[in-house]
């Protein structure tokens, strides 16, 4: 399933391996994932695609709870043992191209901590077609990330 809107781009499903074009310059390449499906999102959170002000990107697969008590192997429910905090989460490995203005530097990706602050920068690179290009996945341990001009606070 694939949304393409002024403000919203997202690829939810069996993506596991795929390139999806989203149009407007963004374009997913999904690595290896839990189930080989995801949810991928990138939200214009001030103007529109494919050059916001200021966008958020959300990356997420597998989610359960700490100690869920599944009742059979197929995982169909749960019953009333939804187990406890904290929540388990897999980070989705990702390569993310979006549009960035050909003599314009390349915007600002950091990884977001689960209230919204900025933990690390994410590198960036200028893609063979000068697009901006960059990674997310485990090694930055978290499903959200920001994405604004270069050196806007």
């Amino acid at each position: 399933f694939v949304v393409r809107s002024p403000r919203t781009k997202a690829l939810i499903g069996a993506a596991e391996g795929r390139r999806v074009d989203l149009g407007d310059g963004v374009v997913i390449e999904v690595g290896r994932t839990m189930q080989k499906w995801c949810t991928v999102a990138l939200t214009a959170l001030e103007g529109e695609l494919p050059i916001p002000k200021r966008a958020l990107l959300v990356a997420t697969g597998f989610t359960e709870n700490t100690g869920m008590g599944w009742k059979d192997k197929e995982k169909t429910t749960v019953g009333r043992d939804w187990g406890r905090a904290p929540v388990l989460v897999e980070c989705i490995p990702a390569h993310i191209r979006i549009a960035s203005p050909q003599g314009a530097p390349l915007p600002d990706v950091r990884a977001l901590d689960e209230r919204g602050q900025p933990r690390e920068n994410v590198e960036v690179k200028r893609a063979s077609d000068g697009n901006a290009e960059f990674q997310i996945g485990p090694a930055h341990r978290t499903l959200w990330y920001e994405i604004r001009p270069s050196g806007e606070d």
